[in-house]
């Protein structure tokens, strides 16, 4: 029976073969973090955290009128036990986005300014497009 690798990682062959059968319930199984991985990166973050029922952590507006929320669903495998994310939306082309972030993080400013490298304290642009 062929072995299947992505990224060097050994991982199940429907992961290969047929990544859309990937489900949000067989990630947070996964005992293995670097299968987990793969795994999540095969289904995409944004199908991961539909599916997963992802709790909402925190939700404010930027300063262009965008909704934007915090993310996190639980993942055992994981050493921080979860996986965050801020939910950001584009507002020139409307276009919904997922960011991970740390999960140490609690607010979605916080998490945004993160994204850039830089301090919350010091995260004040002029303009947000």
């Amino acid at each position: 029976e062929p072995l299947y690798f992505l990224h060097g990682v050994l991982v199940p062959a429907y992961v290969v073969i047929h990544p859309d059968q990937i489900t949000a319930a067989a990630v947070i199984a996964e005992r293995n973090a670097e299968v987990a991985r793969v795994m999540l990166e095969q289904m995409t973050t944004e199908r991961f955290m539909d599916e997963a029922d992802a709790a909402v952590l925190h939700a404010d507006v930027d300063g262009a009128g965008q909704s934007r929320r915090l993310l996190s669903v639980v993942m055992p495998s994981l050493r921080s036990g979860r996986v965050v994310v801020v939910e950001v939306t584009c507002p020139s082309t409307g276009h919904r986005h997922l960011l991970p972030v740390p999960p140490e993080l609690s607010r979605c400013d916080e998490a945004v300014a993160w994204t850039y490298g830089v301090d919350v304290k010091f995260y004040h642009p002029a303009v947000e497009r």
